[in-house]
């Protein structure tokens, strides 16, 4: 931990007194341009070690699974406990990360920027898919395809292909939230479109997805709180 006093010194920079700070009895005057550069570097730092969590996580739960086949049957525990400086439960999650990372890979398009408690939300939570893409607020309210259905339509591009294209509107997903899914998941490149700006995203919506829900158009309406 660094110790830092502040003391007010007698000079012309503040009405008369300057400031001073001092780290274990060394002076250290400090102004904000060398303050700001600190707190820069510090935050730097940061991002960097956030950012780097996942994979150092992943590389660990490589590791330790290959430690795990080179142990005789019976002695991972007792291995485990000696050689590792972390608890069963890192040890296990580590390991988890290490065997589930293509199912990262299939939920987002940003694994190297997740933090350890995004992927266990993403691994742990099945229904939790993140796009990568920013979903329009008019889409948002048309329930999402999941269950045996979504397993079917994805089984259905696997074979034949992705057909309509995924829709975009000012750089916002407004159609196509489950074919972009199955894209993903499938390593397909998605196609895409991007809509003329003139048009009213929330009747396309509807027109879009009125069929597929099965659900009355004053029934949607109702859920963007439209009359």
């Amino acid at each position: 931990m660094i110790n830092l006093c502040l003391l007010a010194v007698p000079g012309p920079e503040t009405g008369g007194c300057r400031r001073a700070f001092f780290r274990k009895g060394i002076d250290m005057k400090t102004d904000l341009v060398v303050l700001a550069t600190e707190i820069n570097r510090h935050h730097q730092e940061f991002e960097k070690a956030a950012e780097s969590a996942l994979q150092h996580a992943r590389e660990a739960g490589e590791l330790l699974l290959q430690a795990k086949e080179q142990c005789q049957h019976g002695d991972w525990g007792n291995w485990l406990k000696e050689n590792f400086n972390g608890s069963d439960r890192t040890a296990q999650r580590y390991m988890t990360f290490a065997n589930r990372w293509s199912e990262l890979e299939a939920k987002t398009t940003r694994v190297a920027d997740l933090s350890i408690r995004e992927a266990i939300r993403l691994l742990t939570d099945s229904s939790v898919v993140d796009l990568g893409v920013e979903i329009h607020p008019a889409l948002s309210i048309i329930p999402e395809f999941d269950g045996p259905g979504y397993e079917a339509f994805k089984a259905d591009i696997a074979e034949s292909g992705q057909v309509v294209p995924i829709a975009f509107f000012k750089g916002q997903l407004l159609d196509g939230r489950a074919r972009l899914r199955a894209c993903r998941e499938l390593g397909i490149k998605p196609k895409t479109i991007n809509l003329d700006e003139n048009i009213d995203p929330i009747s396309y919506v509807l027109s879009m997805n009125v069929c597929r829900t099965h659900r009355p158009q004053d029934d949607l309406l109702d859920d963007m709180g439209i009359e």
